[in-house]
Parts: C-alpha cells; sequence; structure tokens
C-alpha cells in the first residue's frame, strides 16, 4: 500500500443515501455514519446495520418452506421476509382501501393506475359580481415533453369552474396567461379582479380556503397520460375522517426562529390539514395491517432493536 496505514473503519457524518458506508462494510471494513436527517438515519439503518444482523438466518414468514430449503447466505432471509410481508401488506391495502382508489378509463376504453391527483388551492373570489372558486396556481403546465405537451385548460361556466386537458405540439399557455398567482397575489381568470395576498391567508387561516381537483395521472405501459378530472374521483377523496385515528400532538408555534416578525402571519396548520383524508385513512389501516402481521399464521416476528 506504499506505506500507507492500514484502514480498519470508516466513519462519516451526513452520509445521505448510505453508498460509502455500504461500501465500506462491503469491503470488510467497519463502518459507522450519523446523520441529523431521519430520512438518511433510516436509510442507512436498512442499508448497513439491519441486514447484517440477520445474515446467514433463514425467513421467518410462512411461505418460506415453499421457495427454497437449505442455507440463507448472507441478508436472503430477510429479503425475502421484506418480499412477502410487503406484498401482504400491499393485498391488504387493496382489499380495504383500494375503493379509494380509482383507476383511470383511457381514451381507448382501457383502465389504467392513476398515479397523480392534480389538486388546486381555491379561495372564493373577492369581487361580489363574480364569487368563483378561484383556482391558486402558478402554472397550468402538466408537461412539456416535445411532441407531448399537456396543460390545464380552465373554464368558467355557470359561475363554476371547470378543467380540461389541452394537447397541441408547440401550443399551450403564454408567459402571460400562465396561472393565476405571482408574488403580489392573484388574479382572477373570470372578472380580472387583483386577489390580494391578505386576502388569501385571510382565507387560509379562517378555513375557508377549499379544493378542486384539476387532472388526474396515469401511467400504462410506461407512458403517462393527462385525463380530465371527474367526479368519480372527486368523490371518491371525499372521505370523512378515519375511526380510530391517532390525533397528531403538533405544538401551535410561529413558522419562524424566536424575536421574527411573521409578516406571513403563518402558524402551524392543524394536524387534519397536514394530510389528505385519504392519507390518514391509508396510514390508520397500514397500523391495523402491521398489528394483525404479527399474527399472521402465528409467525414468529422479527426484532430490530
Amino acid at each position: 500500500m506504499g506505506g500507507l496505514t492500514a484502514v480498519r473503519g470508516v466513519s462519516g457524518r451526513r452520509p445521505g443515501g448510505g453508498t460509502i458506508p455500504l461500501e465500506a462494510q462491503r469491503l470488510g471494513l467497519e463502518a459507522h455514519a450519523s446523520d441529523l436527517n431521519p430520512v438518511a438515519v433510516l436509510i442507512n439503518k436498512a442499508l448497513i446495520e439491519i441486514p447484517p444482523k440477520f445474515a446467514g438466518q433463514p425467513p421467518v414468514n410462512p411461505g418460506a418452506a415453499n421457495v427454497r430449503s437449505g442455507s440463507w447466505p448472507r441478508a436472503t432471509g430477510l429479503a425475502d421476509d421484506v418480499r412477502f410481508y410487503g406484498q401482504w401488506m400491499r393485498d391488504e391495502a387493496a382489499k380495504r382501501i383500494g375503493h379509494l382508489y380509482l383507476k383511470a378509463t383511457l381514451s381507448d376504453g382501457t383502465k389504467a393506475n392513476v398515479i397523480a391527483w392534480i389538486w388546486a388551492r381555491t379561495v372564493i373570489c373577492p369581487n361580489p359580481a363574480c364569487g368563483i372558486a378561484l383556482p391558486l396556481v402558478r402554472s397550468w403546465w402538466l408537461g412539456k415533453k416535445k411532441g407531448e405537451e399537456a396543460w390545464v385548460v380552465p373554464a368558467v361556466n355557470n359561475g363554476r369552474v371547470t378543467y380540461t386537458i389541452g394537447r397541441a405540439p408547440g401550443v399551450g399557455p403564454s408567459p402571460g396567461e400562465d396561472g393565476t398567482v405571482g408574488r403580489t397575489g392573484a388574479r382572477c381568470m373570470n372578472c380580472d379582479a387583483a386577489v390580494d395576498l391578505q386576502y388569501i391567508r385571510a382565507e387560509g387561516r379562517d378555513g375557508r380556503m377549499s379544493a378542486d381537483l384539476m387532472a388526474v395521472v396515469a401511467e400504462d405501459k410506461r407512458t403517462r397520460h393527462y385525463l380530465n378530472p371527474t367526479d368519480a374521483h372527486r368523490q371518491a377523496a371525499d372521505v370523512g375522517r378515519p375511526h380510530q385515528d391517532r390525533q397528531l400532538q403538533i405544538p401551535q408555534l410561529p413558522l419562524a426562529p424566536p424575536r421574527t416578525p411573521l409578516p406571513l402571519g403563518l402558524r402551524t396548520p392543524p394536524p387534519d390539514d397536514l394530510q389528505t383524508r385519504t392519507r390518514r385513512i391509508q396510514v390508520v389501516d397500514d397500523d391495523r395491517a402491521v398489528a394483525e402481521s404479527v399474527n399472521l399464521d402465528e409467525a414468529p416476528v422479527r426484532s430490530f432493536y
């Protein structure tokens, strides 16, 4: 090694995705990593801390005997458990809350999985002669890939804002017509009235801000499809609070350091506003499914701690 001292281990701060400690461990070195970001900590625990604890051990899921017999080298046993219980969780979620996540109907009549529902926050236009639910949108564009351009086309019909998808190569919203929100406020797309930021913030603080579905994004055969919103998808998202939902305890502190003025008047939002209702139902159902998986066919449970 040209006189260099032999390296016995690697230690680093801010490891991010864990590439360096993982490679160090693969080379037989002792690896240590620390990070203030809990996401990075979770990734590194899953990469370099948990797998070695179960190296060479067989899986514990009830279907393991049908997969293979004999030894399970390295972390193959743990990997089989992750695949088994991950698929079980997915199947259980589909049975319990799959009706909340509708499939999209493509132009040829086939069904495709939805990968995104695009919503817009709305406030009532302050102009008494107008009063539409004004969407607060910075840009109407959905995709700018050459030859596959797509954007939202808003329209006002009988006092209600409707949305369709525009598609045409080389065409789309111009910079002066793209969106309704700017740095100084918003502008009503129906009556052209200026909407002050203070009004928008007051509507949000007082719970009068709403939302409307602008577009549905589906994927089929590695191709994205931008589709018009439907009432069925709106109704699927209009659900109540899940039963036995655990209330998040969030301190109502200003979103700024002490002694810093709050020109925006922002505060920590209520827990109910941090996630959509469908997302809260998913979280609660996942909690139940995990609890039930402990007794799945009386299978033993791995302990990661």
